[in-house]
């Protein structure tokens, strides 16, 4: 599963650019994301949905080593979840 920090960035991220600001179908995708999230089970779907938000934030955080270094280890760690 996901560290706290990651946990932390990955909700804040989903809550604020893909479900506050997108269009409905993406907005449904990324809120049965986020009850995954909060319940601890995540779908294989799921760890897809949160690989492409991943890849879609981490450009957006160039320079900032902090983020990219969260963002960087938790799509590690979701690409390891998909491939177990």
């Amino acid at each position: 599963m996901f560290e706290l920090d990651e946990m932390a960035v990955l909700q804040g991220l989903i809550d604020q650019y893909l479900i506050g600001a997108s269009s409905p179908e993406v907005a449904a995708e990324y809120n049965e994301l986020q009850t995954h999230l909060n319940d601890g089970h995540l779908t294989k779907k799921d760890l897809h949905s949160v690989q492409k938000a991943l890849a879609f934030f981490l450009p957006c955080f160039k320079g900032n080593y902090e983020m990219e270094s969260i963002l960087t280890r938790s799509l590690v760690q979701t690409t390891r979840m998909i491939n177990a």
